[in-house]
């Protein structure tokens, strides 16, 4: 392709969206900071604490040991670009 950019020219652009796209993933989680979703453990979190999924399939770390295919509320505590930090959300007893 004779009038394709040059190598820095095409670097310069992966940047600017690469950034782009981080910003909006911000956004959108900050968004879900204070909710309480469902979410599905998958695996054991590298730093500590387990990953799961929420419905809308947001990645999100919660401390502690919990096993793969554990269901659970979790309180939306903090967000990255990447995922979502939570906590279990604290049960509320009913009483009759």
């Amino acid at each position: 392709m004779r009038d394709a950019p040059g190598r820095a020219v095409v670097q310069r652009r992966i940047a600017r969206l690469q950034g782009l796209r981080r910003r909006i993933s911000l956004q959108n989680n900050l968004r879900l900071v204070g909710t309480v979703q469902e979410v599905l453990v998958t695996e054991r979190a590298r730093n500590g604490g387990v990953m799961g999924r929420t419905e809308g399939y947001f990645p999100v770390i919660i401390p502690g040991d919990l096993p793969a295919g554990s269901l659970l509320s979790v309180e939306i505590t903090g967000a990255k670009a990447g995922f979502l930090a939570g906590r279990p959300a604290p049960t509320v007893e009913i009483q009759h």
